[in-house]
């Protein structure tokens, strides 16, 4: 059986035999369940097991340009089930980025400790982006679809 027929033939497996296919491969157990996120890293394992990994000089390019990443200031925090994802500010955590869909162009918005980041420039609030974004006055919030939503009494 070639690496593409296996590839192929994880298409017809239950997520249980995806688990414990992915704890063979890997020697431990998935950290999800998902079946379409199971089904890449055992096809990337075969793949690997067949035709070799990365080669020593690409692994240390890979290790070098890792070196030179500038993260975020803060780390995104975990969610948990009650959290919107949003600090106690009411505001979206340092962190996070927004994006949206807007007239065919993906708009990506970097959340950090000191505002928005959006192309490299600053702003104070979401509504500042949203309106250098359009061009007119509108709420960031309810642009970038993270506004509270009000539930009725």
């Amino acid at each position: 059986m070639t690496v593409r027929d296996k590839i192929e033939a994880l298409q017809d497996l239950s997520t249980a035999e995806l688990a414990a296919e992915y704890e063979r491969l890997h020697g431990r157990r998935p950290r999800y369940r998902s079946p379409p996120w199971m089904r890449k890293r055992i096809a990337f394992q075969l793949q690997v097991a067949a035709y070799g990994g990365l080669s020593a000089p690409a692994r240390a390019e890979l290790d070098r340009l890792a070196s030179e990443l500038k993260l975020p200031g803060a780390a995104p925090q975990p969610r948990t089930a009650d959290d919107d994802g949003r600090s106690p500010q009411g505001r979206p955590r340092a962190g996070q980025v927004l994006t949206r869909e807007w007239r065919g162009k993906t708009i990506r918005v970097e959340v950090t400790a000191d505002g928005f980041v959006y192309d490299g420039e600053v702003f104070g609030s979401l509504s500042a982006v949203a309106k250098r974004i359009t061009g007119q006055h509108m709420s960031g919030p309810a642009f970038f679809g993270t506004a509270a939503r009000r539930t009725k009494a």
